[in-house]
């Protein structure tokens, strides 16, 4: 699935993470904003530090799409994993999050079981901004692929 591309803007931080069920703590205070990208404790929330002073990103969320092909259509960018994986219970929507708890991005379909997180973005050259553009072209995509139980079940073991 491909979700539509969303604009998000001045903020400093977004997750991923379920709408409903058993709450989720999003505090982001020590959170490494480097790789790889922070799970919760819980595996239900993945945060995703974002850089928006020099304008609004772009935001899309791709559930069980190639990779290679997603790296190829999004054109030179930067990769960054999440180090554990996310679990989905399959019931409740999941949703790309802004820090007051709004929901932008919903997907009702992922399905139950555990995910693995890359994010990739493209866009503006953070050495060359001079925070006084009122709009960018920095895009976002958040890429989830379903983890088959062998190999986690191989990971957990190592």
């Amino acid at each position: 699935m491909i979700g539509p591309e969303v604009m998000f803007d001045y903020m400093q931080l977004l997750w991923f993470q379920p709408l409903t069920g058993d709450y989720v703590d999003l505090r982001w205070d020590g959170v490494d904003l480097g790789q790889p990208l922070p799970v919760s404790a819980c595996g239900r929330a993945l945060f995703i530090p974002t850089n928006m002073y020099g304008g609004p990103i772009r935001f899309r969320l791709l559930i069980d799409v190639d990779e290679s092909w997603a790296a190829a259509e999004l054109g030179p960018h930067d990769r960054r994993e999440a180090g554990l994986v996310l679990h989905s219970e399959g019931t409740p929507p999941h949703g790309l999050m802004e820090m007051e708890g709004s929901s932008v991005i919903v997907a009702e379909l992922l399905a139950e079981g555990d995910y693995h997180a890359v994010l990739l973005r493209a866009g503006i050259d953070e050495t060359q901004r001079d925070l006084l553009c009122d709009e960018s072209d920095e895009r976002y995509w958040l890429l989830l692929q379903p983890v088959a139980s062998s190999t986690l079940a191989m990971s957990r073991r190592a």
